[in-house]
């Protein structure tokens, strides 16, 4: 049915063409894509920020960033104080914003009693109306009203970091009377490295996050050891294993192993030291020049730079030179300077001489190098090979001029100086290295590559610099972040977690071992928090007891 259609369609536009009608030969160039809207990640549309663009909705609030090509933007929130209050208020329209509290109200014009009372009818001894008295050490403090009534506070607790905690009021902060400890493969251990049946176990030690005991992170202890680190070129380091560093005995050679066993290893490059009393340091990959730079006369005498002596009549200087032209090779070794010697100028000149015939004298055997040296059948012009960094060529004066080679950096992190050559290169092709030295997987220099949620570029000399993408707090406890992605999802949707360990999802409240708990999000400070109080506790006017508890997040990998 479909080729009998667009048989039919074909036949009419030949008919309505004709036969001698032709296609234009080009199509229009197809319209660009427009960006799409910022959007704020609650989903808010944002038609006043451009791609590109910034925006920020109050001087307490968060900071956005919108892509240039639209889209979800990346907002980075204020540390926020939490508010001392009941009844924190938020600027209208804001977006994840310091919450601030409101002004107390005026008291009440009325008679002041003679002395403060609990809810319940107890007096409160040695208090009278406007003061405030504290409920003990890590515990909240009670206000007395002008009208005598008492308003106790609980103080902002922490999930104390053990399993067994105690508390001394319905208004103090539970403490560990045994010290951190947490729950592990055997039952409760103390804080600290422990090896429990065949595993590495330790306790967390940040208990902000959750609602329940804190529990042991656990490594299986592995029963064999790999013989150690193979390099590129196949070789094992014995000394090197998986996640290690390794460094040779001269510190020429480093090289570190990733968990595969794969070791990156780069040699270090040293500059020729320009003395010729140079010392090798133990452990230290480069000669030094104590008594720094100085060179030697043809007599043997040591003398220093721009310093010039006279010997056997002649007069001896160092030569001006740049020690950071040329690159030795690693492990020691530099340069064996010379000094430079000319004839001295007489005092007094000789008596003068009456030629019969004045006579051309004869060419020099051969240009001269700075020590004196005769390159016999060197010319002017002529070419001198005096190493592999150094090009020297014959002047019009008979004398040798040279001028060092200065090195790139070689753009990996295994360069190595050939023999015969002057500057280092790189055996297996260029790589790109961060800043501590590890190798940027799939990244060659002039490239731009992501893995995870690092980003990274390399510029033609093979250095790397990274960046990790922010990303928002997930609003669940059991946050998972894709295999191959970056930011956690809540693959149960938004919740938090009980002490017993279940998921409660958003907006849901229950009851359980005395407790009332209602899992709560906030829409400006885009966040969840479990909130619970005591169904047993006796209540205080207006008795605000709350216990702000964030989910624990847990973030596991696909």
């Amino acid at each position: 049915m479909e080729a009998a259609v667009g048989l039919t369609l074909c036949l009419i536009l030949s008919a309505a063409v004709g036969p001698s009608a032709s296609l234009p030969s080009t199509l229009p160039a197809p319209t660009p894509p427009s960006p799409q809207p910022c959007q704020l990640p609650n989903g808010t549309v944002m038609a006043e920020v451009i791609p590109g663009g910034s925006w920020s909705s109050g001087p307490m609030c968060a900071s956005c960033n919108c892509p240039a090509a639209g889209g979800i933007m990346t907002c980075y929130p204020l540390p926020c104080q939490p508010p001392q209050c009941s009844n924190p208020q938020f600027p209208p329209g804001g977006y994840m914003c310091c919450g601030t509290c409101p002004p107390p109200p005026p008291p009440p014009t009325t008679t002041a009693p003679n002395g403060c009372w609990y809810s319940n009818g107890t007096q409160v001894p040695n208090v009278l109306p406007g003061d405030s008295f504290s409920l003990g050490s890590s515990c909240g403090y009670c206000d007395c009203s002008q009208t005598g009534l008492v308003t106790c506070y609980a103080p902002l607790c922490v999930i104390p970091p053990c399993v067994d905690p105690q508390s001394n009021g319905p208004y103090c902060c539970a403490q560990c009377p045994n010290g951190p400890n947490c729950y592990g493969p055997g039952g409760v251990i103390v804080q600290g490295q422990q090896t429990v049946d065949g595993m590495v176990c330790q306790c967390q030690m940040d208990y902000s996050g959750h609602g329940g005991p804190p529990e042991a992170e656990c490594v299986p202890i592995p029963t064999t050891l790999p013989p150690g680190c193979r390099d590129y070129g196949g070789d094992i380091i014995p000394d090197l294993f998986p996640g290690g560093h390794w460094q040779s005995a001269d510190g020429c050679r480093h090289c570190q192993c990733d968990q595969s066993g794969q070791a990156m290893c780069y040699h270090q490059d040293c500059v020729l030291a320009m003395c010729v009393d140079r010392e090798s340091v133990p452990g230290q990959c480069c000669d030094t020049c104590p008594n720094g730079f100085n060179c030697r006369t043809p007599q043997g005498t040591v003398i220093a730079m721009h310093q010039s002596i006279v010997e056997n009549g002649m007069n001896c200087s160092c030569p001006i030179f740049d020690p950071g032209y040329g690159m030795g090779s690693p492990g020691g070794g530099g340069a064996n300077p010379q000094a430079v010697c000319f004839p001295q100028a007489p005092t007094t000149l000789p008596p003068p001489t009456t030629l019969p015939h004045p006579t051309t004298p004869p060419p020099p055997a051969g240009c001269r190098l700075y020590n004196g040296t005769v390159l016999k059948g060197v010319k002017p012009g002529d070419k001198v090979d005096l190493g592999p960094c150094k090009f020297c060529n014959c002047g019009e004066r008979w004398e040798v001029y040279c001028a060092m080679y200065r090195c790139a950096r070689a753009p990996c992190s295994n360069a190595v100086v050939p023999k015969g050559k002057c500057c280092s290169e790189c055996p297996n092709g260029p790589d790109c290295t961060r800043s501590d030295g590890s190798v940027v997987k799939d990244l060659k220099p002039g490239d731009r590559v992501t893995n995870g949620c690092e980003t990274c570029t390399c510029d033609k000399y093979g250095k790397a610099m990274c960046y990790w993408m922010a990303c928002m707090l997930p609003l669940c406890a059991d946050a998972v972040v894709p295999k191959g992605g970056c930011c956690a999802k809540c693959p149960n949707g938004e919740n938090c977690k009980l002490k017993s360990g279940k998921l409660l999802p958003v907006g849901k409240t229950v009851k359980e071992n005395g407790v009332s708990c209602t899992c709560v999000k906030d829409e400006r400070s885009y966040s969840v928090a479990l909130r619970c109080k005591s169904l047993w506790l006796p209540v205080l006017y207006p008795a605000p007891v709350k216990s702000y508890v964030q989910p624990k997040l847990l973030i596991t990998f696909d």
